[in-house]
């Protein structure tokens, strides 16, 4: 009876592994399906995503479809939140700059929020990148470029413009930090002579307002 007993107890030990075991491959196989259900899932929706940003356009048959300006290296600067044509903001800005230092000129990226269309905005040449970035008081977005102390513009009510040139600050080689001032105005601090520039939005005007301090350089940040 004892011996019985141990082979009865053997038997339904090994029925209860083969059943844990059956178990665990059935849920491993629905986990395998859900996980792959997922993946497709993700794949569709950036598919149709991608598809929504390049305005539901694809390339006909032995055609050719315009992809952008292809970006081998560059550099995120800042990124802010701005205004659209009708100046709510809707806008994600992204200041990269050049593809290579030195080289290449920088770019803008705007983005809309609502139907993740992207527009690549390059900036003139000889401004390889932005230190200074801003909103302006008259919803219009700045830039303040090193090597060359330019003020750059992109007025999304008018984006067939690009980004153009507003002004150079004479006798600096880069602009720094950016801020909005009273009645319209932007104020650029720069190098090498932590100069003071007032920039007035309502009548175009540059005005150099002279140096902050005697023997500074930067002036990195304006408030």
């Amino acid at each position: 009876m004892a011996l019985q007993l141990v082979i009865h107890r053997k038997k339904m030990s090994i029925t209860s592994v083969l059943s844990l075991r059956n178990r665990m491959q059935k849920a491993e196989s629905e986990e395998i399906f859900s996980v792959r259900l997922f993946t497709l899932i993700i794949l569709l929706l950036c598919i149709n995503t991608l598809g929504e940003s390049s305005g539901g356009k694809r390339a006909s048959a032995g055609g050719f479809e315009n992809l952008g300006t292809p970006v081998h290296k560059s550099g995120l600067m800042f990124y802010m939140v701005g205004p659209d044509s009708k100046s709510a903001n809707n806008m994600l800005y992204f200041n990269f700059n050049g593809p290579t230092l030195g080289g290449a000129p920088m770019f803008l990226v705007q983005i809309d929020t609502r139907t993740n269309q992207v527009k690549q905005l390059s900036a003139p040449a000889d401004n390889p990148g932005a230190w200074a970035f801003i909103a302006g008081p008259d919803n219009k977005i700045y830039l303040g470029t090193w090597d060359s102390a330019n003020i750059l513009c992109f007025d999304p009510k008018e984006p067939e413009r690009g980004l153009y040139l507003i002004g150079k600050c004479s006798e600096e080689t880069h602009i720094s930090a950016f801020t909005n001032g009273n009645e319209g105005r932007i104020y650029a601090g720069t190098h090498p002579n932590a100069k003071l520039i007032s920039y007035d939005t309502k009548t175009g005007k540059l005005e150099d307002l002279g140096r902050m301090h005697s023997k500074a350089e930067y002036a990195l940040n304006l408030a």
